[in-house]
């Protein structure tokens, strides 16, 4: 079975754009919280830092997954930092501001765990993208939706 590391815009397009609660409970009450307790479904600490400061309810609801969020050991902070390094521009500013922080764990999580990235970043030439930087380094990297696909998942109304 495939296992993910999931970045913040993926959960926030899904929470809040493309699969809320309300119109597919399945998702968020039984289906993401069977993978994450399955240990195949994780983000990064840091994901948890942007959700503080984005969503309050999705940030509720991700308290009552008690195995989402792993913590940046030594071995991921070193593989953050040479993505940083390899990639700077992944860090730079942009018109709204500081990009994500987040980005390089969510990346190094999935090198040092041999897992496939979930994000809502697309593939940008002029600037790199969290798709971008796992293509260059051979990590596998979907969207929400693909994610669904891969599991299998089927919603009926």
């Amino acid at each position: 079975m495939t296992s993910y590391s999931i970045d913040t815009s993926a959960l926030l397009d899904g929470w809040a754009r493309y699969y809320p609660r309300d119109v597919l409970p399945d998702l968020w009450d039984k289906n993401l919280p069977r993978l994450i307790a399955d240990g195949n479904l994780v983000a990064s600490e840091v994901v948890r830092e942007e959700l503080e400061r984005k969503s309050d309810e999705l940030l509720a609801w991700t308290k009552d997954q008690s195995a989402f969020f792993v913590p940046v050991d030594a071995e991921i902070w070193k593989a953050s930092q040479e993505i940083t390094d390899a990639h700077t521009e992944l860090l730079k500013t942009t018109r709204g501001g500081l990009r994500s922080g987040g980005d390089p764990f969510v990346i190094a999580l999935a090198q040092v765990r041999g897992l496939t990235v979930v994000t809502g970043e697309k593939r940008k030439a002029k600037r790199p993208t969290i798709p971008v930087v796992c293509d260059d380094l051979r990590i596998p990297c979907i969207d929400f939706l693909q994610l669904i696909r891969d599991q299998g998942w089927k919603f009926r109304a």
